[in-house]
């Protein structure tokens, strides 16, 4: 049979593939599943006679000697014993019973998850296309692939008499949930807890969806909420495509939705079904591996994936650095990409170059790979591992690119092109960064620091070409330019760009035009530049920002709000000496935000401050205000990860005890907001915006600030 497969997982001694078949059924595929690792026996030891005594042991299912490739170099191979057990429990037993004994030397893929193992093996991941045939899977491949696979799914919601994190499934029924079919089709239960779950798991199992997607902001995530009130309620509520029977109370969340893949809605909506499908198989991993994992993890999982096809030993992650150097190689080999300080100030008619994926390019064409960089240079006389990593997104990302332009934006095959290669980018930019990552596996400084010398290489002759044609250069930044000059038009750009790209043999291409741009200097110190910090308007009338307030996800809507009104403001301009005289009207349009603040006109809505939570609230050595509301919610019984979104506001930020300065979310007791703090947070992102045409806020209060400010105006 052909079909998408939806979602595979590994249950006891059993491998579970779910596929939609391409008339649409729905079939399952088991496989008896082998955990297995490797080892490389002491030196004194036989690997014969070790792998003998090992399948001795109850808890092995075999041992048996290869040969295999030690490292990267793939110089030589070693006899290394390779060792399956009965059932992923029986493997972590059989592992830390071989650490607890000194007749191994080194352990190799112990760490790699068993579904990863599994899929890396079999050479397919869910969303692909494959054939089963005769006990073998084989992936089918579409070139022209661009719409997401055909899989269904449904959007779940369920409400509380709680709102937000405050919510606590020990205490608080289920009131609502609210459902979205894959046709957009919405229906609403309502009523007894009871019968609200029943009936969902009714629908479920009708429509039968492949993709559950639910809101996982909140620490147990709306769709682990319902089968965690489902089993206190002591209700038998199975979401799986699996038989009811074979789930017990006992059984872990997961096994509630088997045969179906559950995706939080924050990643679907970023990424969309088409660009999950590109990450899953990149990394070789499931849906909701893809939607939940950090993308040095993903591009972790590719790494072994091809290392495994060639014969390589896994070995374990690191979590330290493998290369130590003295101060002076330091100096001299770890400087980074390169950077032209932004020339501060407004500038007029500017040109962003950008060129198009410049490291995943340098590692492919300079053969930079963890193995291939020496102290002597960059062995040329095999393909490294790191380019094959690399050649696998960049080209399946420069093929979706350069086909979203030929469709309509916003068109559903826009939509499609532009999810794939957004989450191929992302996979390109982590490839370069974690090539020097302590935790990777492979881990190689040298690599990443070769990758830098390069791009700086190809950066300076750009700048030195632009300048040649008579260009301005006003700023540069690793693998992007920004230019101007007197007067030139979107053709001039565009012949610089073809002459760069011939000279350099690498593609660069225009990214935007500035009609106005302002680069921005440190906050600080006034007189110090920084990178990535400008905001600036297109000529095709949108506002573009990078590294300030209106782009952090932590900003209340209204400072976003009135930062992009004061850049309108300032922008209603024909040229630099208008939009120097637009000052007076964006300080005029400040004192007015800030009136609005003091005189409480605002909706608390619009004042709410989001925070992430690097660690549990009582590890902080600090109460700052996103921990002191994280405090509050604990103190009502909610239960606070790492990584949590917490909401506040802020009532009384001058209060001399820091739990009392705000109030998270949930328990807003409808207390006015602290007017001075937010008129604080308004001046300074005016601040931001206006430091380079000489505004700059008193330190006093508020309503001082504003006299003076009318002053100044």
């Amino acid at each position: 049979m052909k079909g998408w497969v939806t979602q595979s997982y590994i249950d006891g001694n059993r491998a579970v593939n779910w596929l939609r078949t391409i008339q649409g059924s729905i079939e399952k595929v088991e496989e008896t599943y082998y955990p297995d690792f490797y080892v490389l026996p002491r030196r004194d030891l036989n690997p014969d006679g070790f792998s003998w005594l090992l399948r001795e042991e109850p808890r092995i299912f075999n041992a048996q000697v290869e040969w295999k490739y030690a490292d990267l170099r793939m110089r030589k191979k070693i006899r290394v014993v390779h060792i399956q057990t009965e059932s992923p429990k029986a493997f972590r037993e059989v592992v830390n019973t071989l650490k607890r004994r000194s007749a191994v030397a080194k352990f190799y893929g112990t760490d790699i998850t068993h579904i990863q193992r599994y899929l890396c093996i079999r050479g397919f991941a869910p969303t692909m296309l494959v054939e089963y045939r005769n006990h073998q899977f084989t992936k089918i491949e579409d070139l022209d692939e661009l719409a997401p696979p055909p899989l269904t799914k449904i959007i779940l919601r369920a409400q509380t008499d709680k709102k937000g994190v405050l919510a606590n499934p020990k205490r608080d029924s289920i009131k609502r949930v609210t459902l979205y079919d894959s046709n957009g089709d919405e229906e609403e239960l309502s009523g007894n807890e009871d019968y609200i779950l029943e009936s969902l798991q009714r629908i479920i199992q009708i429509q039968d969806p492949d993709i559950l997607v639910a809101p996982g902001g909140h620490p147990f995530g709306d769709l682990h909420y319902i089968i965690q009130r489902a089993k206190i309620l002591g209700l038998n509520i199975n979401l799986s495509r699996e038989d009811g029977d074979s789930i017990q109370p006992d059984s872990p969340l997961w096994s509630s939705w088997r045969g179906r893949a559950y995706v939080s809605l924050e990643s679907f909506e970023r990424f969309g079904l088409a660009g999950l499908s590109e990450l899953c198989r990149f990394g070789m991993i499931t849906l909701g591996l893809a939607a939940k994992w950090a993308v040095g993890r993903i591009v972790d999982c590719r790494q072994v994936y091809e290392a495994m096809k060639m014969g390589i030993l896994i070995p374990e992650a690191k979590s330290y650095s493998s290369s130590f150097r003295t101060v002076e190689e330091l100096y001299l080999k770890d400087r980074g990409g390169l950077i032209i300080s932004p020339r501060v100030g407004v500038h007029e008619n500017v040109c962003a170059l950008d060129f198009e994926s410049m490291y995943p390019n340098l590692i492919l064409r300079r053969n930079i790979s963890y193995e291939t960089c020496t102290p002597e240079g960059i062995d040329y006389s095999w393909k490294g591992l790191l380019p094959g990593v690399a050649e696998v997104a960049l080209e399946r990302r420069l093929h979706f690119k350069h086909l979203r332009r030929s469709f309509p934006e916003g068109s559903p095959e826009y939509v499609y092109a532009d999810q794939r290669q957004e989450a191929l980018k992302m996979m390109l930019v982590v490839i370069y960064g974690y090539s020097g990552c302590t935790w990777n596996r492979f881990q190689n400084v040298p690599t990443f620091e070769s990758i830098n010398l390069y791009g700086r290489e190809i950066l300076i002759r750009a700048i030195n070409i632009s300048m040649r044609e008579g260009f301005q250069v006003v700023y540069a930044d690793t693998d992007c330019l920004f230019v101007k000059k007197q007067e030139a038009s979107k053709e001039d750009f565009e012949r610089l760009a073809e002459q760069i790209s011939e000279e350099v043999n690498f593609r660069i291409a225009i990214d935007n035009l500035y009609r106005f741009l302002v680069l921005l200097p440190s906050k600080l110190d006034p007189m110090v530049d920084v990178v990535k910090r400008y905001y600036g308007k297109l000529y095709d009338g949108r506002l573009h920002q990078r590294g300030i307030e209106v782009r952090r996800h932590d900003t209340p809507k209204l400072i976003k709000r009135f930062q992009e009104e004061l850049m309108e403001t300032l922008f209603n301009a024909q040229n630099i000496e208008e939009v120097k005289k637009n000052y007076r009207k964006a300080v005029e349009f400040t004192l007015q935000t800030c009136n609005r603040i003091l005189s409480g006109e605002v909706d608390v809505s619009e004042l709410v401050v989001e925070k992430d939570l690097h660690k549990s609230p009582d590890k902080y050595s600090r109460i700052y205000p996103h921990v002191a509301a994280g405090k509050q919610l604990e103190n009502y019984g909610t239960v606070l990860k790492e990584g949590q979104l917490v909401r506040y506001i802020y009532v009384n930020y001058r209060s001399p005890n820091p739990l009392t300065r705000v109030q998270a979310l949930p328990l807003y007791d409808g207390r006015s907001y602290d007017r001075e703090k937010y008129c604080e947070l308004i001046l300074e992102a005016a601040e931001t915006l206006l430091k380079v045409f000489g505004f700059n806020k008193k330190d006093s209060h508020p309503p001082q600030k504003i006299v003076s400010l009318k002053n100044t105006v």
